[in-house]
């Protein structure tokens, strides 16, 4: 491998400039065949089980997955986090690309550490249809009347300890904060019953990932592993004995790839980018 470098003739500050520019480094067949593989092992954990792109396991490397859909397993639970808040996976439909997930802080105790709102990636997630939020007010001066739906939480550097529910997305007022959670709104005239709430809450929502899998199909269909380009933020097919960067995979070449070895195809490239380096003289 060679660098390619340019000097500059020195400028009236005496500076000299050197530009290391773009290197381009072939991959082996065993590295183009890497992907192919790696990326072809599907997600297991729990009850959840045989899912592949656009999301990965925490275990691949961020090339076999969509960017943001990584998944963990945590001692048999499957977990994702999602603008930083971990949710529980209670269910995935890779047919209907419906995942269905719950807060994982909020099935253990209302009485939460961070005070976090349920928000989406809205470029990589919307709601299903047909639920409504509920705000846990934490942290609340005290009322001289009873208020429905009330709890005590204590909380860290802050005097009061009253907390309450309330119907939709609420900020904190007078109160120390609020989360938003949604529920399905069949739900919502029970959010004053706690213990029913954090049963509903347990249960989880859906949402449906906006991905498009119309290219995967496709090149699943040519017999490639989906996957992710995050150099050209793009989705890449990776085929055996094939460049990276294609959309669907060429059969015969796949063919004579697992029996002979590979073939000269155009070699696939990493592009590495140096520092600009200055140089006083």
């Amino acid at each position: 491998m060679k660098s390619l470098l340019f000097s500059f003739p020195p400028s009236p500050s005496l500076f000299f400039i050197f530009l290391v520019v773009v290197d381009l480094l072939p991959l082996s067949s065993s590295d183009a065949n890497k992907w192919y593989t790696t990326c072809g092992t599907l997600f297991y954990c729990g009850k959840i089980t045989a899912v592949d792109y656009p999301f990965r396991g925490s275990d691949q490397p961020e090339t076999c997955g969509y960017p943001g859909l990584k998944l963990d397993c945590d001692d048999g639970v499957p977990n994702i986090v999602i603008m930083n808040v971990k949710y529980r996976i209670l269910g995935i439909n890779q047919n209907t690309k419906v995942l269905k997930i719950a807060r994982k802080d909020f099935m253990e105790d209302i009485c939460v550490d961070k005070f976090i709102n349920t928000t989406l990636d809205s470029t990589l997630f919307e709601y299903a249809s047909g639920y409504e939020n509920v705000a846990f007010m934490y942290g609340c001066p005290p009322s001289d009347v009873p208020i429905p739906g009330q709890f005590t939480c204590p909380i860290d550097g802050v005097a009061y300890t009253d907390g309450h529910v309330r119907v939709g997305a609420q900020g904190p007022g007078a109160c120390h904060a609020s989360v938003v959670v949604p529920i399905p709104g069949r739900f919502i005239g029970e959010v004053l019953n706690l213990s029913r709430l954090s049963q509903v809450i347990r249960d989880g929502f859906e949402v449906r990932w906006k991905v498009d899998g119309t290219s995967c199909s496709e090149c699943i269909s040519s017999d490639g592993r989906c996957g992710y380009d995050r150099v050209l933020n793009q989705f890449s097919c990776f085929c055996p004995n094939q460049s990276t960067g294609s959309k669907t995979c060429n059969a015969s070449l796949a063919r004579e790839g697992s029996t002979q070895g590979a073939s000269p195809t155009a070699p696939d490239f990493v592009y590495t980018l140096s520092k600009l380096t200055v140089v006083d003289v």
